[in-house]
């Protein structure tokens, strides 16, 4: 088999340990595989032999027997920390390192380490089950769980209570939170009143809206001394009242020429062009930028108020023009191509002001200081606190850092795209940071264009730099491209499709990186990657989600009979659907039974939702339970006995539950006093209920 095209990245990552690697791994190129495949190399091999000379050096000292090679590995594992950020994927990379060691262990070396650690010789299965039977006391966890480990051995450093405690979810800081905005807002309404508070009272911001911003704020890990910073400086305003100007004014003057022309939105046209040309001059006034962008703001609500949802959304998608109205003078831009950068920017004034900013800054420092401070008393911790807390920590105490970096041999960290700056703060303390003992080897791995940026808190600007730091300190960059999961068709079309668009932008927008196809045999199918769009096509509104799952699953049912009928010596098992999730499952195959199409479902969340097996559930309880008269309900009316809903009434009032509760005793009075009930029901309702003759038995 020909190498791969990354060969020597894979390689890298498995043989490098004395200086930071950075990895990036675009998707399905086999990341976690060559984590596991790094860790097992490590604690094989170099870790493994640092470990050893340093037991023996110690034993020396002490003029003792030579270690064990149990004792050995423990002092390998100790030194081994590898983080990443849900416990499920923690739980994944701990599970494929003990199932490698056991291969090991077996005399199975995998592939990708295979050359590393041929080097071991015949030492590698016995170490590796040294290395299985001690495996819990590596360190492979989710990074809040190592922070809160952490602080837990240095709580007083890091200006907790000894006894605190993580609340998940958040109950107790919101009794707490409560308590204080009672103390406060208590005090701050006494005597003529906090002015602030009463002019945030007027604009209906009260006690529940400021808890939210509270605890919000408190998620966020905003300080006292953060609410202290101007978020509005006057040169962020005036660059922003430049901006908006620069994207309304043309809009405006269009508007203006543009609207008598319109014979359905002409007033609607003119009156915003007058709203519009008050907000352009209040934004050129000699007022201070603050006072200014009030202004401006105010006539940015009173626009989207009026206009938006009748007008300038419309007017945006360009489906609120006549025919009339979409002819345009010779040269001018389509009017939908400056409405909708318009009503972007009207949207993202609205509900802005300065001053009212900040009063809520004012009145949040102390309460968020007061809040702070209780919760330091009560041991309370926010999950979200815990990265922050950890990184200020190692921060403040280069004695604190220090113990930790000597605890740590090897420093993995996964998922590294989904980092923030907390993190970044922490892991360049551990592994970066100059002084100190020498920091651990360190290995990330990642994939910007992965990443959810805002989810987490994650920062491409925060990534870039640590990446930068990391190479600065001797640090080096590798990119897997080799993607085992797709075929070429599919690659070259994701290519085609996202790389003009994807534009690397610093701090903002990682460069796109095509990935290569493993599987380069022609595929006996021919290639098909087909675009579907899924809309009603009715109206101005966007289609609804479950309507569009509709029309694609009728559609998907309709191109599998298309095929079938093209290709009749395919079989139905030929062919697959592959859902992203399991929460449409069900129209999906509503349409292959409309359809006629056999299938058959691999993995069915939706099973005991099933009408049939409501029905049987219903049944079993009915049966099983006497006294569930809801159970008993549910069965007749379910398509098992076919109890008409007419009958009901009559049954209940011949006390159906009671009688049917008794068949259990064996006596055939009971059944017949039953059987009697039925007939005489039937009877009453004949008339009634339509179709009561196709009801057999």
């Amino acid at each position: 088999m020909k190498p791969l095209a990354d060969a020597a990245a894979r390689q890298l990552a498995v043989e490098r340990f004395e200086v930071p690697v950075l990895l990036e791994a675009g998707a399905g190129t086999g990341k976690t595989r060559a984590l596991v495949s790094r860790l097992l190399t490590w604690t094989l091999g170099p870790g493994w032999r640092e470990a050893e000379e340093r037991l023996t050096s110690r034993a020396r000292e002490r003029r003792a027997a030579p270690p064990a090679d149990d004792l050995v590995a423990a002092e390998v594992l100790d030194g081994l920390v590898a983080i990443t950020f849900t416990e499920a994927a923690a739980a994944e990379m701990a599970g494929r390192l003990a199932t490698s060691l056991a291969a090991v262990a077996a005399g199975q070396l995998p592939e990708d380490a295979a050359e590393s650690l041929a080097a071991v010789g015949p030492q590698a299965a016995l170490r590796a089950r040294r290395l299985v039977d001690e495996l819990g006391r590596a360190r492979i966890q989710t990074i809040h769980a190592f922070c809160r480990g952490l602080l837990a051995e240095h709580p007083f450093e890091a200006g907790l209570h000894p006894g605190f405690r993580v609340d998940a979810d958040e109950r107790e800081v919101a009794r707490l939170a409560d308590e204080v905005l009672a103390d406060q807002l208590t005090a701050r309404l006494a005597g003529d009143g906090d002015p602030d508070l009463l002019a945030l009272l007027a604009d209906r911001i009260g006690p529940e809206e400021l808890r939210e911003t509270l605890l919000f704020a408190l998620r966020e890990g905003v300080t006292p001394a953060d609410l202290e910073r101007d978020p509005l400086p006057a040169p962020f305003a005036e660059a922003w009242l430049a901006e908006v100007a620069r994207v309304l004014a043309p809009f405006a003057a269009d508007l203006a020429a543009f609207g008598p022309r319109l014979p359905r939105n002409q007033t609607a046209a003119t009156e915003m062009a007058g709203v519009l040309d008050a907000l352009l001059r209040a934004s050129r006034s000699d007022l201070p930028p603050l006072d200014r962008l009030e202004s401006v703001v105010a006539a940015a609500d009173e626009i989207l108020a009026r206009w938006e949802k009748s007008h300038l959304a419309p007017w945006a998608s360009g489906e609120g023009l006549t025919t009339i109205e979409k002819k345009r003078p010779e040269g001018a831009l389509p009017f939908p191509t400056l409405a909708a950068p318009a009503l972007s920017i009207l949207r993202d004034l609205r509900g802005v002001s300065p001053a009212r900013l900040g009063r809520l800054r004012r009145l949040l420092a102390p309460l968020l200081g007061a809040l702070r401070e209780r919760m330091r008393r009560q041991g309370a911790v926010l999950f979200s606190d815990l990265l922050a807390r950890a990184a200020d920590l190692l921060e403040r105490r280069r004695d604190v850092r220090d113990a930790a970096r000597r605890g740590i041999r090897q420093l993995l960290v996964d998922e590294f795209q989904d980092t923030d700056r907390q993190q970044c703060r922490l892991i360049a303390q551990l592994a970066l940071a100059p002084g100190g003992p020498p920091p651990p080897g360190l290995f990330v791995v990642g994939d910007p264009k992965q990443s959810i940026y805002g989810w987490r808190r994650a920062d491409l600007a925060a990534y870039e730099a640590f990446l930068a730091d990391a190479v600065a300190a001797g640090g080096v960059r590798a990119r897997l491209e080799v993607n085992f999961r797709s075929l070429p068709a599919i690659l070259d079309e994701v290519t085609r499709a996202v790389a003009p668009s994807m534009v690397a932008e610093p701090g903002i927008q990682p460069e796109f990186q095509p990935l290569v196809a493993w599987r380069t045999a022609p595929d006996p199918a021919p290639p098909a990657v087909e675009f579907w769009c899924s809309a009603t096509a009715e109206g101005l509104d966007k289609t609804q989600s479950a309507a569009a799952s509709r029309i694609e699953a009728a559609a998907v049912a309709r191109d599998l009979l298309a095929r079938r009928a093209a290709e009749p010596q395919r079989r139905w098992s030929d062919f697959g659907i592959l859902l992203r999730t399991t929460s449409d499952q069900e129209i999906f195959l509503q349409a292959l039974r409309v359809a006629g199409v056999p299938f058959e479902v691999e993995r069915d969340r939706s099973y005991w939702r099933r009408r049939e097996v409501i029905d049987l559930n219903a049944a079993v309880r009915a049966i099983l339970l006497p006294g569930d008269h809801l159970a008993l309900l549910a069965l007749l009316r379910s398509p098992f006995v076919g109890v008409p809903d007419a009958a009901l009434v009559p049954l209940w009032r011949g006390r159906l539950p009671e009688r049917f509760d008794a068949l259990g005793g064996g006596d055939r009075a009971d059944e017949a006093a039953l059987a009697a009930l039925f007939v005489a029901v039937e009877a009453e309702i004949a008339g009634r209920a339509p179709g009561l003759e196709r009801i057999a038995g």
